[in-house]
């Protein structure tokens, strides 16, 4: 239960210290779409899928 816990909350921070980067200039509305693909499917796969939408 505490691994899940750390697990999440390092998937997290690397979300929002990736955040920058990936929606540079965006709207805060991409943003939280952002958000939103990262905590579902983690940064490993929220982050290529919200580039390839964003093509």
């Amino acid at each position: 239960m505490i691994d899940m816990l750390i697990i999440e909350i390092i998937s997290y921070l690397i979300t929002l210290l990736a955040m920058p980067f990936v929606t540079r200039g965006d709207s805060w509305m991409l943003k939280a779409l952002y958000l939103g693909l990262c905590s579902f499917f983690t940064p490993i796969i929220g982050i290529p899928l919200y580039k390839h939408l964003m093509k």
